[in-house]
């Protein structure tokens, strides 16, 4: 997965959720599978949690993820 580049002039929640759907895409987390929490995101990215809950929500309303309440958030199967 990318890396988040604090010298683009793009926001970084935006960055985040772009380098998220790219990893979705190449296959590293297939329809179904959960994927890591923000917290882990957050620490990959180098952002805040909250970055990350922003990138996702991004994600969500393009029904490229789904949550589960109390088991985390998975890639979309498209079912």
């Amino acid at each position: 997965m990318r890396a988040f580049d604090p010298d683009d002039n793009q926001a970084p929640y935006l960055q985040v959720a772009s380098a998220i759907r790219d990893a979705i895409t190449a296959g590293e987390w297939g329809p179904g599978e959960r994927i890591p929490t923000r917290f882990v995101l957050a620490d990959h990215f180098a952002v805040s949690p909250v970055t990350v809950q922003n990138a996702l929500r991004i994600l969500r309303d393009e029904a490229v993820i789904v949550s589960r309440q109390g088991s985390g958030v998975f890639v979309h199967t498209g079912a």
